[in-house]
């Protein structure tokens, strides 16, 4: 009896500990057009333009900074995509939440809207959808415009591809519709029109009128870097669409293009690049940045190889170049106060600089006896109680002899 006791506790204990609980979503408001918002409790908030368990021609979900879609199955088979739109029949079940609490949205892709843009054929012909079509460019007063053969176009105030350090602006015309785009890699609703934080942007267009009188539609990717610092780790600059290299320079020194399509680097120091369009027009575009490849440094206190093992508090120290600084105790994310280490455990330590480049640092410290951690806490107590269990249970038994 005893044992059997000491056995559920135990058990009670370690699948509470390793297993995330669902929730159930709860719908705070929103409506058809505007879309609707839900609440996973204790985890945050996600949009999106179907209800859960409703059904859509075309699903986007769209969840908050601190929410991830975890997993996507569609028809019980899993997918890899988690980008958050859905366009292809079928039943999805979509996990959003993070490692502790997550929910479960279910929504059916419907047959007659395979697509967004099959839903548009207007003799429900197969559609074959034709990516980055030729475009025209031309411009003026800082915008650079491409169009398509049918009149169709894009415009914004860097040309497609480019790397710029301003905010991007980005307009169509009335025949072009933009639902969704990435940012990073991750999902984002064509809503916006402009696109001020840094990082990488492929804004997603469609021309669905082709779709009404011919057998294609186009879908063309917008692609384009904003940037603040600078200094980047760059070994490769392809020319925006439409245009080639004029000349490029180095520490004000001429630096040769092997094409004109594309710049290949493989010295580190300070660049300009002019653009210019390839059609003759006069359109040009420039960039400049500083090339950086060498990884940041930390110094230990004491210096180490490695993998080895440390025996004493390990101190350390970086400089105004590391931006990012992760480290990791036993695959556990821990923090380190006043730049010391002296819990026991298997570290890694992860940094990398503003430029891109990375270094990782890997030791175990070994320093006397740990102080027990708070599962070994918890045992103890539990072992406690059960000897107390154990206890009484004899007592009764002697009291019975």
């Amino acid at each position: 009896m005893p044992i059997l006791l000491v056995s559920l506790i135990f058990w009670i204990f370690f699948k509470t500990e390793v297993s995330a609980e669902e929730k159930q979503f709860v719908l705070t408001g929103g409506d058809e057009d505007s879309g609707y918002t839900y609440l996973i409790p204790g985890v945050g908030n996600f949009e999106t333009n179907c209800k859960d368990g409703g059904s859509s021609a075309f699903v986007y979900v769209d969840p908050d900074e601190d929410v991830k879609i975890l997993e996507v199955i569609r028809d019980g088979a899993r997918l890899n995509e988690t980008d958050g739109i859905y366009l292809e029949k079928g039943f999805y079940e979509v996990h959003i939440g993070n490692e502790t609490d997550y929910g479960v949205f279910r929504f059916a892709v419907t047959e007659e809207g395979n697509s967004i843009i099959m839903s548009l054929s207007a003799n429900n012909a197969e559609i074959s959808i034709v990516r980055e079509p030729d475009m025209a460019l031309s411009g003026g007063n800082g915008k650079f415009r491409y169009t398509l053969k049918n009149g169709e176009w894009i415009e914004a105030n860097v040309p497609q591809g480019a790397y710029t350090r301003e905010a991007v602006e980005l307009s169509c015309s009335s025949g072009l519709t933009n639902i969704s785009g990435l940012y990073n890699g991750e999902f984002i609703t064509g809503e916006e029109k402009i696109y001020r934080q840094e990082g990488d942007y492929i804004i997603t267009f469609w021309d669905l009128g082709a779709a009404q009188e011919q057998s294609e539609a186009y879908r063309i990717d917008f692609c384009f870097r904003i940037f603040r610092d600078p200094t980047m780790n760059l070994s490769m600059i392809n020319a925006p669409m439409g245009m080639g290299i004029a000349y490029a320079k180095r520490n004000g020194d001429a630096y040769p293009a092997a094409s004109a399509d594309k710049l290949f680097i493989n010295r580190d120091g300070t660049y300009e690049i002019m653009f210019i369009d390839t059609s003759g027009s006069g359109l040009s575009y420039s960039m400049s940045f500083s090339r950086d490849t060498a990884p940041p440094l930390i110094r230990f206190t004491p210096e180490f190889s490695k993998g080895e093992v440390i025996k004493e508090t390990l101190y350390f120290s970086g400089n105004e170049d590391i931006a990012v600084l992760k480290i990791e105790r036993d695959g556990v994310e821990v923090a380190a106060r006043e730049g010391c280490i002296k819990v026991n455990g298997r570290y890694t330590l992860k940094i990398a600089d503003r430029a891109g480049n990375s270094r990782e640092y890997e030791f175990t410290i070994k320093n006397g006896v740990p102080f027990p951690t708070q599962r070994v806490v918890i045992i103890s107590v539990i072992l406690i109680i059960a000897g107390g269990i154990v206890l009484i249970y004899a007592r009764k038994n002697m009291q019975v002899l």
